[in-house]
């Protein structure tokens, strides 16, 4: 879509999946949510989006035959190598803290972080079902300094200002956020809740820089 300069579809297209999906759990979780309900909702969303994709794709491109090639298979397989190993150790970063808090004190602290840290990454999550609009925007104004610069300060606020509001309530009023650990005792609550803060001090930076390195991947960089 990119390639072809379709940069608002792209965006629209880029955030279907979990707005669809998010859609679905809302209208879930009066009747109760269960594991095979939202395995059920993640499909379809991700099916009806595939759909809608290969249907723009044939309308705006026309039916295209696909033909195995392997050399190109193999082009593509050697130049995705780098992201594949970006996912990899991602994930593998994100667990790493919570198997060292085991391994170094007990799975009971361990515990505690790891409550804290589904907040943290729930307020995460936001920022990154928007930036891949502003993704696809920046991409369409690689040479407008001044057309990336108003985008650039519309998408400060509109990344900045959710987070910073849940950063805030977070720092002051995080313990609130744990009133369905009913079995908790009142200091495994302030642990948690001290955890989140700790946490929540990342998300502060993600608030105020996340829009800065959509922007650098987005567009090309200038030789010297």
């Amino acid at each position: 879509m990119q390639a072809r300069q379709h940069f608002n579809t792209d965006a629209v297209l880029s955030v279907l999946e979990k707005a669809l999906l998010l859609a679905a759990i809302l209208a879930l979780l009066p009747g109760g949510l269960t594991l095979g309900s939202y395995v059920g909702a993640r499909l379809g969303a991700a099916a009806f989006t595939a759909a809608l994709f290969y249907g723009l794709l044939t309308r705006l491109f026309g039916r295209v035959r696909y033909r195995w090639q392997g050399r190109r298979a193999r082009q593509a397989l050697r130049a995705s190598l780098p992201f594949a190993l970006m996912a990899v150790l991602y994930g593998v970063n994100e667990r790493v803290d919570m198997v060292m808090l085991e391994r170094l004190h007990s799975p009971a602290e361990a515990g505690y972080y790891a409550g804290a840290y589904r907040w943290a990454d729930a307020v995460m999550m936001y920022a990154w079902t928007v930036l891949p609009l502003f993704f696809a925007k920046f991409a369409s104004t690689p040479h407008d300094a001044e057309a990336q610069r108003k985008l650039l300060w519309f998408g400060q606020r509109v990344v900045a200002a959710p987070l910073l509001f849940a950063v805030a309530f977070g720092l002051f009023r995080g313990e609130v956020l744990f009133w369905q650990f009913h079995h908790s005792r009142p200091d495994e609550l302030a642990k948690m809740a001290l955890c989140l803060r700790i946490l929540f001090l990342n998300v502060l930076v993600h608030a105020f820089f996340a829009i800065y390195s959509t922007l650098l991947t987005s567009t090309p960089t200038r030789a010297p």
